[in-house]
């Protein structure tokens, strides 16, 4: 959001830049005086510990987000250094504070394709030139990918606590050097 002074007294150093929306609010009319309340988002990445993902488990990668607020967006998963044999073994989830939680990706892939760089997911139809979903064959790339639910759903939840990605594993042992959560979120 951009104030527009419209009143010639008001010069241009006095504009406001944010990014928070397109609209415009133009102020017309002489002030002497004027007082605005912003509530401002912002965005934060935090990352959280790799590790192996054990064989027929559930491994769980946490990360803690010390900053109350409440989130306008998840912007962005990404998965460093992701590496096993086969996608389809696998059911990657975000879990935030209060045990909600949503599939970035879900057993996806034919059982020859194996994950072996990084990884972004971002949410459903948000990002220009994200592949739709992991493909379902052929090579998987290091690359940004929607993820498999939508992730609007944590719009308006917690910022707080020990958020956890999730990586169920059927099949061969893999690993994983890190992850990033990138939050934009309302400050309370």
């Amino acid at each position: 959001m951009q104030i527009i002074p419209a009143a010639p007294n008001i010069g241009s150093s006095d504009w406001l830049p944010f990014s928070a929306s397109t609209e415009i609010v133009v102020v017309v009319g002489a002030l002497s005086s004027c007082t605005f309340d912003w509530i401002v988002g912002r965005t934060d990445t935090f990352t959280g510990t790799g590790g192996t993902i054990s064989t027929a488990d559930t491994s769980e990668f946490p990360v803690s987000v010390e900053v109350a607020g409440e989130i306008w967006e998840i912007e962005s998963v990404t998965l460093r250094g992701l590496v096993h044999p086969d996608s389809q073994d696998l059911n990657i989830e975000l879990q935030a504070p209060g045990l909600f939680k949503t599939s970035l990706s879900a057993y996806r892939g034919t059982g020859s394709q194996g994950f072996d760089g990084d990884y972004v997911f971002v949410d459903l139809g948000s990002a220009e030139g994200a592949d739709t979903y992991l493909p379902t064959s052929g090579t998987i790339l290091s690359e940004t990918y929607e993820s498999s639910t939508d992730l609007d759903e944590f719009h308006g939840k917690d910022t707080l606590g020990t958020w956890r990605l999730l990586i169920t594993n059927n099949g061969a042992t893999g690993s994983l050097d890190n992850w990033t959560l990138e939050l934009r979120y309302k400050r309370y």
